[in-house]
């Protein structure tokens, strides 16, 4: 997902209002951070678990079930300008958007379970264990755009990050001085969804962010099964339940 410059200052002010909350209070001296290095994947391919193994439907009619789709990663890193000459400041963000489609009915077929996470690792331990990211984040029951946390600003800038998807709880699986992880059970619920992480360093450092998605890849083999009145349907048995990664740092 490309971030505007709009979108860098309000997500810039919001690392910075994060940051201040903790006790970390640089003295900026711009609304905007520096962009110090981005990456993004490819759109990658992910495979759900079905929910229902035999699709009831006509074989002739229906292509061989499956619930996918495809995800996009960027990753950005940001060092918050300061005015004081015994700590620097950095944060990174992790940024998805999901895509779905199901190649069979979907009244027969769907998902309930597309593990995926992100993670993230800074090579430089935070300074007085100073740091801060996304905490957990609760999903809503119904699917559509919602907010992420509570609105923040500073210097006049507000960030809400843009969010959509519904259902269980994004888990914050770990936390600490050099860096979090969240977790999630269904990326078919998913539409799109930032995190961050935000870092005090000893003035001069520069934290080195590795930061790996995982992504569900169920896999099927599939055979035909007779059902009343001469129809055939298709039956999918999992083969794999294996993950896949996507790997970067900045």
């Amino acid at each position: 997902m490309k971030v505007t410059r709009r979108g860098r200052v309000a997500i810039v002010g919001a690392a910075m209002a994060l940051i201040a909350s903790i006790g970390l209070a640089p003295a900026a001296s711009a609304a905007e951070g520096t962009i110090i290095n981005d990456s993004c994947s490819g759109n990658l391919a992910w495979y759900g678990q079905l929910d229902t193994q035999e699709d009831r439907g006509a074989r002739t009619t229906e292509a061989k079930p499956v619930v996918r789709g495809q995800v996009k990663s960027c990753v950005t890193k940001y060092k918050i300008p300061d005015s004081n000459s015994t700590y620097d400041y950095y944060y990174v963000t992790v940024e998805l958007d999901v895509a779905h489609t199901s190649t069979a009915t979907a009244k027969y077929y769907t998902t309930n379970y597309a593990p995926w996470s992100i993670s993230i690792g800074s090579s430089i331990a935070a300074a007085g264990d100073s740091y801060k990211s996304t905490g957990s984040i609760d999903l809503p029951a119904t699917c559509g755009s919602f907010s992420v946390g509570v609105s923040v600003s500073f210097f006049g800038v507000s960030y809400s990050p843009a969010a959509s998807g519904c259902g269980s709880v994004i888990n914050r699986t770990a936390f600490n001085a050099t860096g979090a992880s969240w977790s999630h059970t269904n990326i078919a619920k998913i539409n799109q969804i930032g995190v961050a992480y935000a870092i005090r360093v000893p003035q001069g450092k520069v934290p080195g962010f590795a930061v790996t998605v995982k992504r569900p890849q169920y896999q099927y083999s599939y055979s035909s099964v007779a059902g009343s009145a001469g129809v055939y349907w298709w039956k999918a048995t999992q083969t794999s339940s294996a993950a896949r990664y996507w790997t970067t740092n900045v």
